[in-house]
């Protein structure tokens, strides 16, 4: 604050064109438009090589933390840029060419690969996804359109129950480039959870043709499926005798990294009938092979992160 009030009250800044100073930086005069882009320039290069082409991120810790922190200086640099006299809101395609990008890289980008990219860091530095700060943002508008994803959806159902498998491919590409656009990450995964099924024969629709205003139902099937495998697998792997549903009654209420998931003793009663059960029905040799107290201690630790993954993914 002090410093800012210094450039006001400095008489040699009487003649400062204030739209010019870079209120990030101190006070000091923000870099010429040109700059800025070549600044840009560069480090959408080394994005580039980072991630393959914007194909991938990279697999060393080492590359991926490099790439972090390319694309938060990406970040900075484009609002500067788009702060500018010089940038067209018009003709934002423009901004792109300029810093070697085109509008679906810029999707990718700023889309697909920054989620990836935060997942893998968020794992190696042991936080939670949502504790890295780093909110992307658009030159080119990104724009879903969530009706043509319902077509696509709907397409690719008729496709598989006519055995086009051919176009049925071309679909499935076609609703992944969407949901590379999509903020809403969750959403993103629930299409192309159905989309995979689809293809895969696993989920059919009860009449065809399928129509557009038929998909939340092939959503709401798919992310039930979805849901009950990861259930099932969890039940398997560690020998509980229950059904799916009396997990889920367990979950539907919680909240990621909150101690909620014994309010009324059901951890307790899913460890004990795990206890009772695991020797014979637990299908990991590891579980198997377990101490009955360091089953009951492995087993809640398990099972919170399992509730704190489900609730994430769904």
């Amino acid at each position: 604050m002090n410093k800012a009030l210094e450039v006001y009250s400095n008489s040699d800044s009487a003649n400062i064109d204030i739209k010019k100073i870079d209120p990030t930086d101190g006070g000091v005069l923000a870099k010429p438009f040109e700059q800025v882009v070549s600044e840009a320039s560069e480090v959408v290069e080394k994005l580039r090589e980072f991630s393959s082409d914007f194909m991938d991120i990279p697999n060393s810790e080492k590359n991926q933390n490099e790439m972090m922190t390319e694309l938060r200086r990406y970040n900075r640099l484009v609002n500067q840029l788009k702060q500018s006299s010089d940038y067209s809101y018009d003709h934002p395609e423009d901004l792109l060419t300029l810093i070697g990008l085109t509008v679906e890289q810029e999707n990718t980008l700023t889309g697909s690969l920054t989620t990836q990219i935060k997942k893998a860091v968020a794992i190696t530095q042991g936080v939670d996804i949502s504790d890295l700060d780093l909110e992307m943002t658009h030159i080119s508008d990104v724009k879903v359109n969530y009706d043509y994803l319902r077509d696509l959806l709907a397409d690719l159902a008729n496709q598989m129950h006519d055995q086009d498998h051919e176009k049925a491919d071309q679909t499935v590409k076609d609703i992944r480039e969407e949901t590379k656009q999509l903020d809403d990450q969750k959403y993103a995964k629930q299409v192309e959870r159905t989309a995979n099924g689809l293809r895969s024969g696993e989920l059919t629709a009860g009449d065809y043709p399928v129509k557009s205003e038929d998909v939340e139902g092939l959503l709401t099937a798919s992310e039930n499926i979805s849901k009950r495998g990861a259930i099932q697998r969890f039940i398997y792997q560690w020998g509980l005798d229950v059904r799916t549903t009396e997990i889920e009654k367990v979950l539907v209420n919680h909240q990621k990294g909150q101690d909620d998931l014994n309010t009324m003793g059901q951890l307790d009663q899913l460890r004990q009938n795990g206890q009772a059960n695991y020797k014979e029905l637990a299908n990991d040799p590891e579980v198997k092979q377990l101490k009955k107290i360091k089953y009951r201690n492995a087993f809640s630790d398990a099972f919170i992160k399992f509730a704190d993954a489900f609730v994430e993914e769904y």
